[in-house]
């Protein structure tokens, strides 16, 4: 046991074990109050809201249903594709701009808490989305143009071959360039939340979170999985807490004091309440991916888990009156 680990009062004598660096899995006990925090419920509720207001308005079918196991109801949301591709495109950018800015608010939020243990103002995070925002964007945006660049060769090769078979013979050219375009993707498609991380932990841009995901990712893949299996665990049991207090609110709003359902503002509030655990969700993947990133990066780099990137604060000087 190192000093980093206990922290000693004299004589040899342990005051306290810093469990979480000890067993640094620990530090995923805490996702659950973090996610079920206002700072971090209130974005993922303007997310899902505005996700569901994008969709709607191009083109797209939202639905809303519940599944019934036992006596648990599980809300989910579905999308059905109504509109053209160029829509659809269109809507899904949209959707993902607006993860941008509230994701981003609630991996800010776990970072400073998971790391310090402190809370940032709301101004200091619309300030570093001002700073580093770029970086969540570019981050993505380089990797599809690399799988896009990487796939150009394989489809230039086809259309050869068509003109003449004998370019088949150099087949193993092509498929290599989609060996590259397979790295990427699966990078992109099991990785891109840990970008997010990099950027809103380290201050990263969108090279820095792209080389950090890759590393982590390819360097601890078993640890990846086993963290996501854990945190899920974890969030079907927070899940359910949530579950059970909003439906409770509901039982005894609408059922014991018989309070109109079929009201208009009623429905509404009904319907809201019964979508705070799927609101919840979104918290807890946007909070757990922070945690996730932050051991990772301590099993790969061994950077202590109280580092994190800092805003730096306007401060405004006063000059005194001249008489």
């Amino acid at each position: 046991m190192t000093t980093e680990t206990m922290h000693d009062i004299g004589e040899g004598t342990i005051r306290r074990i810093d469990w979480q660096e000890l067993i640094p899995v620990v530090l995923l006990l805490r996702v659950f109050n973090i996610s079920l925090g206002l700072r971090t419920m209130l974005p993922a509720f303007c997310g899902c809201l505005l996700t569901v207001i994008v969709l709607a308005i191009l083109g797209e079918s939202v639905s809303f249903g519940e599944y019934k196991i036992g006596g648990i109801k599980i809300p989910y949301m579905t999308v059905a594709a109504d509109c053209c591709t160029v829509c659809r495109i269109a809507a899904w950018t949209a959707v993902y701009l607006v993860w941008i800015l509230f994701g981003s608010m609630i991996v800010r939020t776990a970072a400073v808490r998971l790391t310090n243990d402190e809370s940032e103002s709301l101004g200091n995070q619309f300030r570093f989305l001002r700073q580093r925002g770029l970086g969540l964007i570019s981050s993505v945006v380089i990797l599809i143009i690399g799988i896009l660049c990487c796939l150009l060769p394989v489809k230039i090769a086809v259309w050869l071959t068509y003109v003449n078979t004998g370019v088949a013979l150099f087949l193993p050219v092509p498929m290599l360039f989609a060996f590259f375009a397979a790295v990427l993707a699966v990078g992109l498609v099991f990785g891109w939340m840990l970008m997010f991380a990099a950027v809103c932990v380290e201050g990263a841009d969108g090279y820095d979170a792209i080389s950090r995901m890759f590393s982590y990712l390819y360097q601890r893949p078993l640890h990846y999985v086993f963290y996501w299996l854990y945190c899920a665990v974890l969030g079907c049991i927070g899940y359910g807490i949530v579950w059970i207090f909003t439906s409770a609110v509901s039982f005894l709003t609408f059922d014991i004091c018989g309070y109109p359902v079929y009201d208009g503002p009623g429905c509404l509030w009904r319907g809201v309440v019964l979508e705070i655990p799927l609101v919840y969700c979104f918290s807890w993947f946007w909070t757990s991916s922070t945690a996730i990133y932050l051991l990772l990066r301590r099993s790969v780099d061994a950077t202590p888990f109280n580092e994190v990137y800092r805003v730096k604060e306007v401060k405004t000087e006063t000059l005194s009156a001249i008489t």
